[in-house]
């Protein structure tokens, strides 16, 4: 029964190694293929998760681009409406001055004309009186005031008024002028036409006069009315240029997000391609250890209850039997031999 034992005892221990090699082949597979859940699952959800950021960097970057699109026509908008501002402020500005030459020039030749007019009404009013040659001296000196007054009132003179002050003005010194006649027989024709002349000078006067006014007045107007127009020109032009300001910075906000959004996106897209060939390869490789650990588990198992099986057989009565019969067949036969050759020799 020794010899069985030891069998026994060595497939015993045999068995206790398969079952050790198999627990700890188990354990390392069972990480392995925790690893190979935990990995595919990660990797699944990153696959996931990029493809979902791709799709919306690509909203961005087409809302981004239409967003440029239509701020690039808002800022040639603003910059058109900003230099019509400007030509308008011009404008303004080359109008005001134009007008303003033109009233000082008016004002000018307006308050001439009623310094020479009042001098002159002043002079034809002493008329009879005084030194006949001191009033020759002093229309002399303002016939070419009176006659330029004459030439800016000409559209407020009747024909018959302008005729009386041009043979006034040719003539006002003349010992034969109707206006200086020294003889006391025509002294009455004198003031009467010197009455006539400085009516009409007169009704000059007051034209002037008023005319001024209304000068002022309109001139006082119009600075007002450009000052106004001027300053909201100045309002809008500011404005504008913050809205202008406001659209380029938006203008390169949009520029720089389509810019950062496409290399996230091409990024995402070469990580997208490494992953999924990592998952391919991964979900291969961890299929292929599947079917190669199952195969080595069947014949494990196989191997396993083989020899369970030969140590139970072995441990049977029949065994012992049959093990004991083969002995003793063995002993005779070696004994058998053993004498033939004594006989022999």
């Amino acid at each position: 029964a020794a010899p069985i034992a030891r069998v026994v005892s060595m497939l015993s221990d045999l068995k206790a190694r398969l079952d050790s090699e198999g627990s700890s082949e188990q354990s390392v597979y069972d990480k392995y293929a925790c690893w190979c859940e935990e990995t595919e699952a990660r990797k699944k959800k990153e696959i996931s998760d990029a493809k979902a950021r791709i799709e919306e960097l690509t909203n961005i970057i087409l809302s981004a681009t239409a967003g440029r699109a239509g701020g690039g026509a808002d800022i040639q908008d603003l910059q058109r409406r900003l230099l019509e501002n400007e030509d308008s402020q011009r404008s303004a500005e080359s109008l005001r001055s134009r007008e303003s030459q033109e009233y000082a020039t008016s004002k000018a030749e307006m308050e001439e004309s009623i310094a020479a007019l009042t001098k002159a009404v002043e002079v034809l009013s002493g008329a009879g009186t005084g030194k006949s040659l001191n009033k020759q001296v002093q229309l002399l000196d303002l016939v070419s005031g009176v006659r330029r007054a004459v030439q800016l009132a000409h559209n407020h003179l009747s024909s018959s008024d302008e005729m009386a002050l041009e043979a006034f003005l040719e003539e006002p010194e003349t010992e034969g002028s109707p206006f200086l006649k020294k003889r006391p027989t025509f002294k009455q024709h004198y003031a009467v036409q010197s009455n006539e002349v400085q009516g009409i000078l007169s009704n000059m006067l007051e034209t002037f006069k008023t005319d001024l006014q209304a000068a002022i007045q309109q001139e006082t107007e119009r600075q007002s009315q450009f000052a106004s127009l001027l300053a909201a020109k100045r309002t809008e032009h500011e404005q504008l240029q913050a809205q202008l300001g406001d659209q380029n910075v938006k203008f390169a906000n949009n520029d720089a997000t389509v810019a950062a959004s496409k290399k996230e996106r091409a990024d995402l897209q070469e990580s997208l391609r490494n992953d999924e060939v990592f998952l391919a390869t991964t979900t291969q490789g961890c299929q292929a250890k599947a079917v190669e650990w199952s195969e080595r588990t069947r014949l494990r198992t196989e191997e396993t209850n083989g020899v369970a099986k030969a140590i139970s057989i072995l441990n049977g009565g029949d065994a012992q039997a049959v093990f004991g019969r083969a002995v003793n067949s063995l002993i005779q036969t070696s004994m058998t031999k053993h004498a033939d050759l004594v006989r022999k020799a």
